[in-house]
C-alpha cells in the first residue's frame, strides 16, 4: 500500500523501470534452446509485478482523489490499513 507522496513517486519510478524492462526483454533475440518458455515466463512475472505496481497507484490516487468516501475493515487486522487509506482520503 502507498501511504504518501515519496511512495507514490518511488513506485511510478519503479512502474517505468518494469514497463521499460518489458519492452526490452521483448526486443531481445531468443538464441538458447528453451528460450520461448523461459521468455514467457520472465515477461509473465515482469507484467505481474507492473500489474500490482499499477493496482497501488489507482488505488492511491482514487483515494487522494477524494472520490472515495468510505473505507471499510473486514477485521481487525485489517484496521490499520482501513485508517491509513482513510487519512489519505481526507488529505
Amino acid at each position: 500500500m502507498i501511504t504518501n507522496q515519496v511512495q507514490y513517486r518511488a513506485t511510478k519510478a519503479h512502474l517505468a523501470k518494469f514497463e521499460e524492462a518489458i519492452a526490452n526483454l521483448g526486443k531481445e533475440p531468443i538464441r538458447a534452446p528453451g528460450g520461448r518458455k523461459r521468455r514467457a515466463l520472465e515477461l509473465a512475472a515482469l507484467r505481474s509485478q507492473a500489474a500490482d505496481l499499477e493496482a497501488e497507484i489507482d488505488e492511491y490516487e482514487l483515494l487522494r482523489s477524494g472520490t472515495q468516501t468510505t473505507v471499510e475493515a473486514a477485521s481487525l487486522a485489517a484496521l490499520a490499513g482501513a485508517l491509513v487509506k482513510a487519512r489519505i482520503a481526507k488529505g
